[in-house]
Order: structure tokens, then C-alpha cells, then sequence
């Protein structure tokens, strides 16, 4: 866990791995595009831990996670669609990638229950 944090928060936010070409450790991490699976995903473990071993840090960090949605990301771009209530699919090196597939929006949500509300969700 501690790996995956060090090369996914960069400059105080959550940057995930792009799909474009992944990861490899001691290699060229891929920055496009972003996909809002991997910042739910990473709330998820980032709230267990939290719950496990009560540590703040974890806390902050899937806090920052949810952030991503809403523009403390590499773009400064909001994904959540103000008009629709749906959540964009992602992040390009060019903005955000302006469809809203289902995958995206359980991804906010999830993210959302997580963070803003685990003490309903952990009873």
C-alpha cells in the first residue's frame, strides 16, 4: 500500500496511473489517462486501512481520492457534470473525456459513500 501511494500523489493530489501504457515498478509510469475506477478503488483500500488501523493518514489520503472527482486532479477539471449529475469518464492529457458511461458514476458514488459517509456504511 505504501508503494502505491508513493507514485500515486503527486503534488499533494491523488494522480492515478494512466491506462495508457501502465506501470511498471522502476519504470515509466503512464499519466493518461485517468479513469475514475482507479480513484474509487484506491478510496476503498485507503478507508479499510483506516478502519483497520485507524491511522490518519489513511483517512486523508482517501479523502483525497473523492477530491479527484472534484478537481484536485492534474487538470483542475471537475468530473462530476453539473448539468446531469453523471461523472465523466476520465482524465486526458487534453481535459476530460466527456462521455459518462455507468462504470464512472458507481465509481463517484461509491467514492461518495466511502469517505463522506463510512461510519453509515461500517455500522
Amino acid at each position: 500500500m505504501d508503494f502505491l501511494g508513493s507514485v500515486t500523489f503527486k503534488d499533494g493530489y491523488f494522480k492515478p496511473i494512466g491506462c495508457k501504457g501502465w506501470y511498471k515498478k522502476g519504470g515509466k509510469r503512464a499519466e493518461f489517462d485517468e479513469q475514475p475506477i482507479e480513484a474509487c478503488e484506491s478510496a476503498l483500500m485507503y478507508i479499510e486501512a483506516y478502519r483497520v488501523f485507524g491511522e490518519e493518514e489513511y483517512l486523508n489520503k482517501a479523502k483525497k481520492c473523492y477530491r479527484w472527482f472534484l478537481g484536485e486532479n492534474s487538470q483542475n477539471i471537475s468530473l462530476v457534470d453539473e448539468e446531469t449529475g453523471g461523472c465523466y469518464d476520465g482524465i486526458t492529457e487534453d481535459g476530460v473525456n466527456l462521455n459518462e458511461g455507468a462504470e464512472s458514476l458507481i465509481s463517484l458514488i461509491m467514492t461518495d459513500m466511502v469517505v463522506n459517509h463510512s461510519s453509515k456504511v461500517f455500522k
